[in-house]
């Protein structure tokens, strides 16, 4: 069993009743984002993230209202938050802490073929 994150509209993932993202939305979202595949060999509403920039397996699955990865690393818990952004909601992991954009600085205005700076370089970049 894995550490999870959530995108949720919630304050509190697993306590989402009248806060929940809808199936529909998050199919509609795959559909939308050209680095998202759907997969239903494994639910049907898994998708595979193929942005990933260590070309490792990432993914992402809608269950109860909820988008949630099992133990993502860092690029991942990175597209969530902007996964998040789009879909008005927070990414929250098991234990309840808040992954905020401003920690992780959403980069989706540039083309995914600029290069990044490692993640300490960004969050202590001067303004």
């Amino acid at each position: 069993m894995g550490y999870e994150l959530h995108i949720t509209r919630s304050e509190e993932w697993s306590d989402n009743v009248g806060r929940e993202i809808a199936a529909r939305e998050w199919l509609e979202y795959i559909q939308a984002d050209p680095e998202l595949v759907l997969d239903t060999s494994y639910s049907p509403y898994f998708a595979v993230w193929r942005g990933s920039p260590n070309g490792a397996w990432a993914w992402l699955d809608w269950e109860a209202g909820n988008i949630y990865a099992k133990s993502p690393d860092r690029p991942l818990i990175e597209k969530m938050v902007r996964v998040a952004h789009v879909m008005s909601a927070r990414v929250q992991g098991d234990d309840g802490e808040w992954y905020p954009e401003a920690l992780l600085e959403v980069q989706a205005e540039l083309p995914p073929e600029q290069p990044r700076l490692p993640w300490w370089r960004r969050l202590f970049r001067p303004r």
